[in-house]
Parts: structure tokens; C-alpha cells; sequence
């Protein structure tokens, strides 16, 4: 990430983070993504959730969520360099 992009990645994550209420976040949200983009950021959660949990097959997961077995894969390599503990905690994985 260039400079001015790791700028403005930390000025967004405290945008994040000081918002007080769901309704705050949501209209924040919502002013910067479309449809589209909000439709592709749920899909991408879901992976890495569903990666977590452990309870589908990869293909299971691509057909489920209408996407392709390269972005499960994708989110399964990420999976690998990460700290999963942590990643548990945030997305409330109880194993």
C-alpha cells in the first residue's frame, strides 16, 4: 500500500471505531459503497466466517454462496498467514 493509501486506511479505521451506533455506521457505509460493493463485502465475510467455522467443504461454501471456488480459496490462503485465534474472537467462532 503507497503512502497516501496507508493514510487514509487509518483515517478510515477510526472512522470505524469512533462511531457511537449501528445508524452511524450504516449511513457511513452505505454513502461509500454501492450496492454492489456491499453485496461482494457480505460475500467476502461470509468465506472467511464459514472458513473458520470449519463445517462446509470449499466447494460446499462456492456453491452456497454463488461464488467461485477461487475466492474461497482465496480467503482459505489468507486464512493460513493470519492468526485464526484472533480472527475467531472477532467474528465470534466458538471453536
Amino acid at each position: 500500500m503507497n503512502k497516501d493509501n496507508d493514510y487514509y486506511w487509518q483515517e478510515l479505521l477510526h472512522i470505524f471505531l469512533s462511531q457511537k451506533n449501528k445508524e452511524n455506521m450504516e449511513l457511513f457505509l452505505t454513502t461509500l459503497l454501492t450496492i454492489s460493493e456491499k453485496t461482494e463485502l457480505i460475500k467476502r465475510y461470509r468465506i472467511i466466517k464459514e472458513l473458520l467455522e470449519n463445517t462446509k467443504t470449499q466447494r460446499e461454501m462456492a456453491s452456497d454462496l454463488q461464488v467461485s471456488i477461487a475466492n474461497v480459496t482465496r480467503g482459505s490462503n489468507l486464512l493460513k498467514i493470519g492468526n485464526n485465534s484472533d480472527l475467531k474472537k472477532i467474528f465470534k467462532i466458538k471453536r
